[in-house]
């Protein structure tokens, strides 16, 4: 073990030791400095958008309109979060509680001892804790001028602070949330400088500087990583790091403020070669987390630029890799594909956005573009380029897409990434969108921890569009919801704009020697063809084969065809092989955290009689 990582986590083992045993020592009230009135007029001059500035002048009257109704159900208690569907506290915000499941975490527990439990969600209070409305709530303010928002938005966060005492409660037990909650509450601050600025409001902007200064310390020795020669801290740890650069930039007038900024920045340069793939793909390899780390990185990267320390060339070198990606991942319906994990993870949420559309986080453009209002947040980009996806092959993250004018497919082939955290068992798995709609999609996600059972279901090999053998897992589950090994070794043989062949050796728990399992799928503009080989079979395996279709679409079965249709009109004919056995079953299907919709999958299945199996499918589009 290297040294660093060694002290490192033996100061956190006896820190956590600490933090049981004598938690109010621990966790003393910590005052901030003096000078919150200046911090704030200053810190109002130092974010990426023109804080100053009304930033509603830049939105539609449509987005203004959202905005307040937004702002108005905050201020009576409403909120709609992670699945939940709308949800009215009765007189006051419980912070602890986690709405969905009723169950609530004890407030005066230290923050080490509150854990994930079974049938409850513990992402729903870090969700609402992380403050995403606080931004809502001050661009309501510029939209109306009307006092109730910055009121209200002060009468929350006083109220947090009192209810969540520095490091107890569930609220405090992910630095993550902390970071983010954090610059949520700084980007408000930058946007009602001038509404917070009166007497009424001088007690609060107290409060409000010791809180951050609390956020600052907490986050430093809470850091979510194993040392600088590791690289499990994913987007954990780059959220703190966001957390430090933003309280480092905020607290600038401070040694320690100036220390933590140093360190995050360092730290963040470190980071972005070691969680970037030089192909651009973030290396948790999920299109979701790819999102939630653009999103850290822009706003880092431009907090950096507006104090005149910008960051290096390689380090906006990875970026416009990664907005590259997010361009050539979207799909024409303008819906990000839902590969690998999703918890609906964000810096900055308007709310304004479809929860899928990724298209502000393409790069910026000059003249024409669109106006993303969460993208002019991040890093006052007034407008950003048009989608134009092409086909890609992303070999470092295992990401192929083949496009022409009418199909879009995206094949997931590649590494798993770090122990696998954030992977689902979807090697040689696709999503086939044609003329604008999705046909075959990825179930999504839905929870982690308070059903493991559905956690499990949705990352399994059957619930992907790719073959399964005997039931078993490409990749077998462990106890933990997180974490899958990676078996399946998978080795891309060929890609063209129009053509993939790949194949993988998954499937450890069946015994068999080298099992392989290997797919060609080619595109054109009238039908996609997909050919599956299988290799070193258990004496007389069950092979089957899930379609998972989108939402909204229907299947009639004729013989060995299946028409999938949309709206009553056939989208396109699924031709099987044979001899196999076809069903349409109901499916699940997760487009965001915490929800299910009802859908329907064409199963197909048969009992190889040799040791190779090979055969085809074969997908008629339908004319235009």
């Amino acid at each position: 073990m290297h040294p660093i990582t060694f002290c490192i986590k033996a100061k956190r083992r006896l820190r956590r030791i600490a933090e049981t045993v004598a938690p109010r020592l621990m966790f003393m009230p910590i005052e901030g400095p003096a000078g919150a009135d200046d911090r704030l007029r200053r810190w109002a001059d130092a974010v990426p958008f023109a804080g100053r500035l009304s930033v509603c002048d830049q939105m539609s009257s449509e987005q203004r309109n959202a905005i307040v109704q937004r702002a108005d159900a905050t201020l009576n208690f409403q909120f709609d979060l992670l699945g939940s569907g709308p949800y009215r506290f009765a007189n006051k915000i419980d912070w602890h509680l986690d709405f969905k499941s009723g169950y609530r975490w004890n407030p005066h527990l230290p923050h080490t001892q509150c854990r994930p439990r079974k049938g409850a969600d513990i992402k729903v209070p870090w969700e609402l804790s992380r403050f995403h409305h606080a931004v809502t709530l001050a661009l309501a303010w510029q939209c109306t001028n009307d006092e109730r928002y910055p009121m209200g938005l002060a009468d929350q966060i006083t109220h947090w602070i009192e209810s969540n005492p520095f490091g107890f409660g569930v609220n405090w037990a992910c630095s993550m949330d902390v970071a983010i909650r954090a610059v949520n509450w700084l980007v408000a601050a930058a946007v009602l400088v001038e509404a917070w600025k009166g007497d009424e409001f001088r007690h609060f902007r107290a409060l409000l500087n010791a809180a951050l200064w609390q956020h600052a310390h907490f986050i430093r020795t809470h850091l979510e990583w194993n040392g600088p020669k590791k690289i499990d801290g994913g987007n954990h740890f780059l959220a703190d790091l966001t957390g430090l650069i933003t309280l480092g930039r905020f607290f600038d007038d401070t040694t320690y403020g100036r220390k933590i900024w140093a360190f995050g920045r360092k730290e963040l340069e470190r980071q972005v070669v070691i969680q970037v793939l030089p192909d651009g793909v973030h290396f948790e390899r999920s299109p979701s987390y790819h999102r939630l780390c653009l999103e850290l990185f822009l706003w880092c990267g431009s907090l950096a630029g507006k104090a005149n320390q910008g960051l290096s060339p390689v380090f906006w070198e990875r970026i416009g890799k990664m907005q590259s990606f997010v361009a050539d991942y979207m799909k024409s319906s303008g819906v990000a594909p839902l590969i690998g994990d999703n918890d609906n993870g964000r810096l900055l949420n308007t709310g304004l956005l479809p929860f899928g559309d990724h298209r502000y986080l393409l790069p910026r453009t000059e003249e024409g573009g669109v106006f993303y209002l969460d993208r002019f947040l991040l890093d006052g980009c007034i407008s950003v380029a048009e989608i134009r996806g092409r086909a890609a092959a992303y070999p470092h993250g295992g990401f192929y897409i083949l496009r022409n004018s009418r199909a879009e497919v995206i094949v997931r082939a590649g590494e798993l990434g770090p122990a696998g955290g954030h992977a689902h068992n979807d090697q040689l798995s696709f999503e086939l969108n044609l003329d604008g709609y999705d046909i075959f999609v990825d179930p999504g996600t839905y929870v982690y921890t308070p059903d493991p059972d559905k956690r499990n279901r949705y990352r399994s090999t059957s619930a992907h569009n790719t073959p399964q053998i005997n039931n078993a897992e490409q990749n077998p589950f462990g106890p933990s919801v997180f974490g899958l090994p990676d078996f399946t070794r998978t080795r891309v043989l060929h890609w063209a704009e129009d053509s993939f062949e790949g194949e993988h050796y998954g499937f450890p728990n069946l015994g068999a020697r080298e099992l392989t399992v290997r797919r060609l799928i080619k595109l054109s503009s009238t039908e996609l063809y997909i050919e599956d080989r299988v290799t070193n079979l258990p004496p007389r395996a069950n092979l089957s084969w899930c379609f998972a279709l989108a939402p909204g679409l229907t299947a009639r079965s004729r013989g060995q065809h299946v028409d999938i249709l949309n709206g009553g009109s056939r989208s396109c004919c699924f031709v099987v092989p044979s001899d196999a056995e076809i069903l349409i079953v109901p499916f699940s299907y997760s487009p965001s955290y915490g929800m299910e919709v009802p859908s329907i999958a064409i199963v197909f299945r048969l009992v190889a009689a040799q040791t190779l199996w090979r055969g085809s499918t074969l997908v008629i589009f339908a004319e235009k």
